[in-house]
């Protein structure tokens, strides 16, 4: 019924890299609670040598479960980081060359950017990442390198942004903050992600989705950022996209008209007890890896 935008930019759009900036506020990075999901891709057998920009969105950290591998789970949406498993989102006849494109072609990075949209860091994150099995447009990625993670963010003077995820639904009219990254063009033209919060108030939520009224419609750039309860601070949701349109509305009822005009420009998450679970699952999975 409704058209969903995702916020997710790159190639698949135009796009620039910033690789490094050491000129920084950390008073100002600490803002955000969400940090920048990057992926690059490289197609060796189509004569490509070097990385470039794939898509662009945001992410966030939750602690890992005591005695993994890891200390962090790194959550975003997966069509960011595996748009070839998306064919809905990126047709073939917008992006013929990503039928060339598969998982190890590609690279993600966790990147840490001041209010400018300059670089701070940039971390490496593993190649094995974990798809939601059940088709959600979820993914959890990990650090290659957690320790060096840990000592930049140290020396950088930026706090290390850990969330938790709230045990309920939010209920209707509950004032929340969507944390992300907006895509911006800088007068030279690069396309930088620039943090984002967003104001938000709960309209309503379902079982699998939630949606959430925003004083204007979310930019590109803020998938993958976490709702938080502005009582609390604890994680509602994942931003996966807004409502910017309803197809066929001559077709709806009257009923369906009447929830289509109150959901329009709303802000379209993942409740937090599905990431909870989602979460859980790969737990699972990494013990059983390792056992094995």
């Amino acid at each position: 019924m409704a058209f969903l935008a995702r916020f997710a930019a790159g190639s698949l759009s135009r796009s620039t890299r910033c690789r490094h900036a050491r000129n920084f506020s950390s008073e100002k990075a600490a803002k955000n609670m969400s940090y920048g999901l990057a992926s690059f891709f490289r197609v060796p057998e189509q004569g490509m040598q070097e990385f470039d920009v794939l898509s662009r969105s945001s992410g966030f950290l939750v602690q890992a479960r005591a005695g993994l591998q890891y200390d962090y789970h790194f959550l975003g949406t997966a069509h960011v980081t595996h748009p070839f498993l998306f064919p809905d989102f990126y047709t073939p006849q917008e992006y013929p060359w990503l039928q060339f494109v598969n998982e190890r072609h590609t690279l993600n990075k966790l990147q840490i950017r001041e209010d400018s949209g300059g670089l701070l860091a940039e971390f490496t994150l593993q190649r094995k990442s974990y798809v939601h099995a059940g088709g959600l447009d979820l993914v959890i990625l990990h650090m290659a390198d957690e320790h060096e993670f840990l000592k930049v963010t140290k020396e950088l003077e930026v706090p290390v942004n850990v969330l938790q995820f709230s045990p309920e639904d939010s209920p209707p009219d509950e004032d929340v903050s969507i944390h992300g990254h907006r895509l911006t063009t800088l007068e030279s033209g690069q396309e930088v992600l620039i943090p984002f919060i967003s104001s938000g108030k709960v309209n309503v939520v379902f079982p699998d989705r939630g949606f959430a009224k925003t004083p204007t419609l979310l930019e590109m750039g803020m998938c993958g950022g976490p709702l938080t309860r502005q009582k609390d601070g604890k994680v509602i949701g994942m931003l996966e996209a807004a409502v910017t349109s309803t197809t066929n509305p001559d077709e709806l009822t009257e009923e369906q008209a009447k929830f289509a005009e109150s959901i329009r420009e709303n802000a379209v998450y993942v409740p937090s007890l599905i990431l909870k679970e989602f979460v859980s699952s790969v737990e699972d999975q990494m013990v059983m890896h390792e056992i094995f």
